[in-house]
């Protein structure tokens, strides 16, 4: 997480460079530029990474609720399908 938030400030920084430095000296707002797409693709990699993480890290979870939810579905269907007990 912190790699993703640093390549964000960079990318910020070096956005707002560029912007600033472009009517003054082309090549340097190149280069900014250059350093915005760059820090800009890690940390869009780096996100995505941690949402990945995040949902591997919730996937059992998931899976034991829906294990619970068909053993009741089992247990239901079985006790709907027990015949009727006679009373006399």
């Amino acid at each position: 997480m912190g790699t993703t938030a640093t390549a964000i400030i960079i990318a910020i920084l070096a956005g707002i460079g560029t912007v600033y430095t472009w009517d003054t000296n082309k090549l340097l707002s190149l280069a900014l530029a250059a350093v915005t797409m760059i820090a800009g693709i890690i940390g869009t990699v780096g996100a995505f990474i941690s949402a990945l993480g995040l949902f591997f890290k919730l996937l059992p979870l998931v899976l034991v609720g829906v294990g619970i939810y068909l053993i009741y579905k089992v247990v239901q269907k079985n006790r709907d399908e027990q015949p009727p007990v006679k009373q006399q």
